[in-house]
């Protein structure tokens, strides 16, 4: 085989260049390439085909949309009896809906646990009078010590959410 870099002659079984490294391709895999490459050619001649006819169909397509957005606005101009009707029919529609809020706060127990059933019942409470709980979360008051009339007392905080009309 010679190489095709710098015309050395190498064996047959060789797959690099024994002077430059180059690797070797054998006849079979030479024409393998070569029809590789013929066959890209040949897609990309026919996506730039494609690309050509598509460009040509959108230039078209184009002045159709144009005439047909025109006839469309056309249309779609109100006159003024459709515009009184219009304004009737929105006073119909249902107003924003207005919620109304409510916090409520469950002290932990002296131990730092929570109160579970105080928990329970003010959920329940809230939920049978119409109350959705929208958020919740832990506050920490006073100084931080370990034990104490200074020790940290920390309560749950409900956020409730409630739709009135």
């Amino acid at each position: 085989m010679v190489c095709p870099r710098c015309h050395e002659t190498n064996t047959n079984l060789s797959r690099f260049c024994k002077k430059c490294g180059a690797v070797l391709l054998t006849q079979a895999e030479l024409k393998k390439k070569e029809m590789n490459i013929a066959l890209t050619q040949e897609v990309q001649m026919k996506r730039e085909k494609e690309e050509a006819a598509r460009k040509a169909q959108a230039q078209s397509s184009t002045q159709a949309s144009t005439q047909a957005q025109a006839a469309a606005q056309a249309e779609s101009e109100e006159t003024p009896i459709q515009r009184a009707i219009n304004k009737a029919n929105a006073s119909k529609a249902p107003q924003q809906l207005k919620f109304e809020y409510d916090v409520v706060t469950v002290p932990n127990k002296t131990n730092g646990s929570t109160d579970v059933k105080a928990l329970k019942k003010i959920l329940a409470q809230k939920a049978a009078d119409g109350w959705r709980l929208v958020s919740t979360y832990s506050n920490e008051l006073g100084h931080i010590s370990t034990a104490g009339t200074n020790s940290t007392i920390c309560e749950d905080v409900l956020y409730f959410e409630k739709l009135t009309r």
